[in-house]
């Protein structure tokens, strides 16, 4: 089941390769399969094939009003840019004083796509003197200089594997490599911290995204197939949008907080993803819809878990079936608030907001 956030995290417009199928999407091809396209586009395929028009207006019960969504950070003109060493392990890169400062364009030639594919858990920032702030080092055309450099490694990208393998060695490659890279260089490489020690930050870190990376899920099933069209109209009349990753989703774009997603809808029939050409020719008649989203990444878990309910209780009602929870039980709602009251309760506790920029980057 937890084939719907695979792909709702990623935040993009990807048309599965079923889609091959005439009429071909519109979009870029990404080469495996895959295409990339805009929301406009993908809304303008779905009117052409006449499913636009939902048969009536129950978007009152996504009512965005009802949430209690905190208010985004909006970044400014000038903002720095650091690493966040409670996640990172931090290597400092300085030159002497009397030395030319680091140009983009070599540091561009150095770290390159290979550098990048081999170690791809670290950021590259750099101090521009000129401006008294630290930056990114990737993004932007214009030619800048940076008097010092940082490499962040991030700890739960180098060890959040299966199995786990803690060893300082993951972390000593990267300062191996920065050495040998900038040797051309009269520059300092020097961690700000033992890799042991930050080896110890890692297993906090796996630990605490094991324990609190957990989804709320509520299933629509049934024993005899939905007719897809049906479905299509039930989902479209409570104003979800068909989209990312060939689903459904409550969208969260606008308020730039938490997931962009707040709910998303998908199905375990195969292919667990709806496409509107088979729905529409009667080759997709899913046997349940899976509702669900990320407690963790939720902008407000609870409220958002109150909508979602409602909007699975308006599709049992237009389509019939039976409300379980992910485990294939009967839906207890009482239970199913619980525990995402509790899992918000411990986390709170250890620090980390659902849907804060901080959980953002460890779920």
């Amino acid at each position: 089941m937890n084939k719907l956030f695979l792909v709702t995290v990623i935040g993009i417009a990807l048309i599965s390769s079923a889609c091959k199928q005439k009429p071909k999407p519109k979009g870029v091809s990404t080469g495996d399969g895959y295409f990339i396209s805009t929301q406009s586009e993908t809304d303008q395929r779905v009117k052409d094939l006449g499913m636009d028009k939902p048969s009536e207006n129950a978007t009152y019960i996504l009512d965005k009003r009802k949430l209690l969504i905190p208010p985004a950070d909006q970044p400014k003109d000038g903002d720095e840019y650091k690493p966040d060493t409670t996640q990172e392990w931090v290597i400092n890169i300085g030159l002497p004083a009397s030395a030319p400062p680091f140009e983009k364009e070599d540091l561009n030639k150095i770290f390159d796509a290979g550098w990048s594919k081999t170690y791809g858990a670290a950021t590259l920032y750099g101090y521009e003197a000129d401006k008294n702030r630290w930056a990114f080092v990737a993004g932007g055309k214009e030619p800048k200089k940076y008097s010092k450099l940082q490499l962040s490694v991030n700890l739960l990208q180098v060890y959040d594997t299966e199995p786990a393998d803690y060893v300082p060695l993951k972390l000593d490659a990267y300062v191996g490599s920065l050495r040998l890279k900038l040797s051309s260089y009269p520059a300092t490489v020097k961690p700000t911290e033992p890799s042991a020690r930050a080896v110890i930050k890692a297993r906090q870190l796996v630990a605490i995204k094991r324990r609190f990376n957990v989804d709320e899920l509520v299933i629509l099933k049934t024993d005899k197939p939905y007719k897809g069209m049906d479905v299509w109209d039930a989902l479209q009349c409570t104003g979800l949008r068909w989209g990312d990753g060939d689903l459904f989703h409550w969208n969260n774009y606008k308020s730039g907080y938490g997931d962009e997603a707040l709910f998303s809808v998908a199905t375990d029939t195969d292919p667990g993803y709806f496409l509107p050409e088979a729905i529409k020719e009667g080759r997709m008649n899913p046997t349940d819809l899976v509702f669900g989203y990320s407690i963790p990444r939720s902008a407000d878990p609870e409220h958002v878990f109150d909508a979602m309910l409602n909007a699975a209780k308006y599709c049992q009602k237009r389509l019939g079936g039976k409300m379980l929870n992910q485990q294939g039980q009967p839906l207890n709602e009482t239970n199913e608030k619980a525990t995402i009251t509790a899992v918000v309760g411990a986390m709170k506790a250890k620090g980390l907001v659902p849907g804060s920029e901080k959980v953002l980057t460890i779920f």
